[in-house]
């Protein structure tokens, strides 16, 4: 068994993705969306493809009705989620949304938050996968 590096063991938050073996992870960290898009991650897949889940939660304590927060996912620059929720979102004030998704090998990965609340949102975003094919 190949050891783990000693960067990979160090749950940090940022935009790129990190690689254990044959899995990857990457954490937003907490982020406030105003009435903006922002950056939740960014990053080129490997050599490999993943088949991973993408987990969206958020806080909306001073969240007014009407108002909508979510997020988009590119990959290559081409939208292929467009998960933004609005209207009367009041309960619960935390939530956790997760899809599943698969990656292809050599990609250009962009996940952003979407708000359009005035005072700001704190958004968090987790992916977890599991690698195949990578060489």
């Amino acid at each position: 068994m190949a050891p783990v590096q000693p960067a990979a063991s160090v749950a940090a938050t940022g935009l790129g993705i990190r690689y254990i073996g044959q899995h990857c992870y990457c954490f937003s960290g907490a982020i406030t969306v105003g009435n903006e898009t922002k950056p939740a991650l960014a990053f080129t897949t490997g050599s490999g493809y993943i088949v991973g889940k993408l987990g969206f939660t958020y806080d909306i304590t001073g969240y007014s009705a009407g108002e909508e927060i979510g997020y988009e996912i590119k990959l290559n620059g081409e939208q292929i989620v467009d998960a933004v929720y609005g209207g009367n979102i009041t309960s619960p004030t935390t939530n956790v949304y997760e899809i599943e998704i698969l990656l292809p090998p050599l990609t250009k990965t962009e996940v952003n938050f979407v708000g359009t609340d005035a005072t700001g949102i704190n958004m968090q975003m987790v992916f977890t996968g599991r690698v195949y094919g990578a060489e």
